[in-house]
């Protein structure tokens, strides 16, 4: 295999060497003859899909900016900006939530099987990890490659018109593959933290990228060598939130989060019960894919629960502090100015961020015990939140709540367009 294929996988994310592969993938791999029979397969879907496939236009882009968000957290990070510019900006997705303009499935395995030939190739030229990270992932590519294709050939052709592609993390999907494709066509790229950074992200790669602050700038650069123009702003989508009313208001909800990992349900159950018991108002929050009955254990207790449409921030401005597992809610409750309790509610402090070890959160709390004792003990905002400028920059200076007006000022310098 050609270097220049290797590094076109690894780079839409399909060989990926910074997630924890061995926990993340399942354990089916494919050989040579599963390959085989998937190309046939895709080959009859698009013949008998053939009109479908060839109504997929050509795309051209008409506004000199374009943005790519595929989650709510992808959305919430990016669309101050997006609104600021929105005469200048155009979004691609594939989330049906943010557009109607999805490519068909029929035409990305249409763009895929421009790879067939090279597939066997593929195969066997990636060794050891990379072989079986291949084999594993393969049943996804055709989604990516076919994207990039598409992308790739979009701002080719938009040359004159784009200036400049923006995104967000999860270095993954839709947002990564346009990276890939606007780098590879001559088109200037701008990075967007929306989430802590961790050990395990992989180096900057875009052009621009503007972070929360030191920690994550600290995190990337570790992560290797890069040549990306690194701004600290803090976070835009923070910004409407620091400047409502209710931002230094005392409330006496406890907000309890339960996620997909690092946390164990029955004794966040325990701590529900125990709040209860004391008579300590409370509302639940889980992650979106959270089990559903896992969720009706709960619900069936009649205690309230947070709306899945209701936002994190707003959700936490409702709480007078925040109880959470490993997670960024921790992080987004001391920035906006409520007590953050690391609940490390397997029995083992993982402090994935490091937000007990940087101070953010008192200590962590082993059992739900341990919970409800630090929610009676005073708790020194003040001190907690100089801490936590080490994730958000603007914190506790002039521009705080400012974070949009500081990436346009920088834009506006770097790309005179705007």
């Amino acid at each position: 295999m050609k270097v220049k294929d290797q590094n076109l996988l690894k780079n839409l994310d399909l060989i990926n060497f910074w997630e924890p592969f061995d926990r993340e993938i399942p354990t089916m791999r494919v050989g040579a003859r599963e390959i085989l029979v998937d190309l046939k397969k895709k080959q009859g879907e698009v013949k008998i899909n053939s009109d479908i496939v060839k109504g997929v236009a050509p795309k051209e882009f008409t506004k000199p900016f374009v943005f790519s968000f595929n989650t709510t957290n992808q959305r919430e990070a990016l669309l101050p900006l997006f609104e600021a510019m929105r005469d200048m900006a155009e979004l691609i997705s594939e989330n049906s939530d943010f557009t109607d303009e999805l490519l068909p499935d029929a035409y990305l395995k249409s763009e895929y099987l421009k790879y067939s030939s090279k597939m066997m190739g593929w195969l066997y030229s990636f060794k050891g990890r990379d072989r079986e990270v291949f084999r594993s992932r393969y049943y996804n590519f055709y989604r990516r490659l076919g994207q990039y294709n598409y992308y790739h050939n979009a701002f080719q052709r938009s040359m004159r018109t784009v200036k400049a592609y923006i995104a967000s993390n999860d270095h993954s999907g839709l947002s990564q593959v346009g990276f890939v494709a606007a780098r590879r066509a001559g088109i200037p790229t701008i990075y967007i933290q929306h989430a802590s950074v961790s050990e395990n992200f992989p180096p900057l790669s875009a052009d621009i990228a503007f972070l929360d602050g030191e920690d994550a700038k600290e995190k990337y650069l570790a992560a290797g060598a890069t040549k990306t123009k690194i701004h600290l702003v803090g976070s835009l989508k923070y910004d409407p939130y620091l400047k409502r009313r209710e931002i230094d208001e005392t409330k006496e909800l406890v907000g309890v989060c339960i996620g997909m990992v690092y946390h164990e349900v029955d004794e966040n159950f325990k701590l529900c019960e125990a709040l209860e018991k004391a008579g300590t108002p409370f509302c639940l929050r889980f992650h979106p894919l959270m089990d559903e009955a896992v969720q009706k254990s709960f619900t069936d207790r009649g205690w309230e629960i947070s709306d899945k449409e209701e936002k994190a921030p707003d959700f936490i401005l409702r709480c007078g502090s925040i109880v959470s597992g490993d997670s960024n809610i921790l992080l987004e409750a001391i920035i906006l100015k409520r007590q953050p309790i690391y609940f490390a509610s397997t029995g083992v402090s993982i402090d994935y961020y490091g937000f007990v070890e940087q101070e953010i959160c008192k200590r962590a709390c082993l059992t739900f015990g341990e919970v409800i004792s630090q929610l009676s003990e005073e708790f020194d905002l003040t001190y907690h939140r100089q801490k936590a400028k080490r994730y958000n920059d603007t914190l506790g200076t002039e521009n705080e709540g400012k974070s949009t007006e500081l990436v346009l000022g920088i834009l506006r310098t770097a790309i005179p367009q705007i």
